[in-house]
């Protein structure tokens, strides 16, 4: 009687012994979406619809209702709310992908798929991040859909040094914006400030910002500045920079030389996803590797050009290009 050995797959699903990786596609796809959602800042400040089939979601654009004193014997006639609405288009499938020769996952002595994982997550996470971040400079500066001819720029004027303004004029600009917002009657409870990682930890050795005894919040020692004039700022590698030309959707092509700063409601920027993020991994039989492929079909636009702020110096240089701001 021959005996066999009896193997534990660890990558075999119970009741499926078809396939020995099933459980490992399972695996890869919880590791990949738990790096994507540990990267991601702006994404879920976005309004999102998911829709299950189709190009394209519908998000609805209302008007504001005026208000008015009764006088007795005067019918209420009520004002009209105007409706319309804004169609958001998906992108191309957004797809991060990459190959694994068998030999070297075998003679590998790392767990590879944790590490792929997270390299494919890091890499939607960031492209996402920058067309989100993208989308909202671009409602900013949407001047012909903002109502009554306002400005979708807080320009830093009067700098000491052109084209490089200092931790404080930058703060002013911040504080400035906000009382910008609260006169477009932008409620402060959804607006958060991005920038960029070099002026993010600026501001947190500032001790204006970090002296509780006016009210400041943050640490010095764990680098970490809470909010300015009441708005939360996230630190983001992701704000675009410099001059971007090479998208495949025209609108997230633009000049982003001046660009300090961005701040913005919510509801300035919508998403539509199709689904949800999809892992494919296929075993190449004769050309013994394997191809893991992970995509996600999404869009954004321009929802309400008055929920963004974008701020920005008048001038740029060389210098500035190298160090957005000046010291203190």
């Amino acid at each position: 009687m021959s005996q066999h050995l009896v193997y534990s797959r660890p990558g075999r699903k119970k009741g499926d012994p078809s396939d020995d990786r099933a459980l490992f596609l399972r695996n890869y796809a919880v590791e990949l979406i738990v790096a994507f959602t540990a990267n991601v800042v702006a994404y879920d400040k976005t309004m999102k619809r998911r829709i299950e089939s189709g190009k394209s979601a519908s998000f609805p654009k209302l008007n504001t209702l005026s208000a008015e004193y009764h006088k007795i014997g005067n019918p209420i006639q009520g004002s009209e709310m105007i409706h319309d609405e804004v169609v958001i288009s998906l992108d191309n499938a957004l797809v991060s992908a990459t190959t694994l020769p068998n030999i070297d996952e075998a003679m590998s002595s790392h767990d590879l798929r944790k590490h792929y994982a997270k390299a494919a997550g890091d890499s939607l996470s960031r492209t996402i991040e920058r067309h989100v971040l993208t989308t909202g400079i671009q409602a900013a500066r949407n001047e012909s859909m903002l109502p009554n001819n306002i400005k979708g720029q807080t320009i830093i004027p009067d700098q000491a040094i052109p084209g490089k303004p200092t931790v404080h004029e930058i703060i002013a600009a911040i504080t400035e914006s906000v009382a910008e917002f609260a006169t477009r009657g932008v409620p402060d409870s959804d607006l958060y400030c991005f920038v960029r990682p070099s002026l993010y930890y600026q501001l947190a050795s500032n001790e204006l910002i970090l002296n509780k005894q006016i009210g400041g919040s943050g640490s010095i020692s764990k680098g970490i500045i809470n909010s300015i004039a009441g708005i939360p700022i996230l630190l983001t590698p992701n704000l675009p920079t410099g001059i971007i030309d090479h998208e495949d959707n025209p609108l997230y092509n633009c000049d982003f030389t001046k660009t300090i700063a961005l701040i913005m409601d919510k509801q300035a920027v919508g998403t539509v996803l199709l689904k949800d993020m999809n892992v494919d991994w296929q075993k190449d039989i004769k050309y013994q590797h394997d191809l893991m492929v992970t995509k996600i079909y999404i869009g954004h636009g321009i929802l309400r050009p008055e929920c963004a702020l974008e701020i920005a110096v008048e001038e740029t240089s060389d210098e500035r290009m190298s160090m957005p701001f000046a010291p203190s």
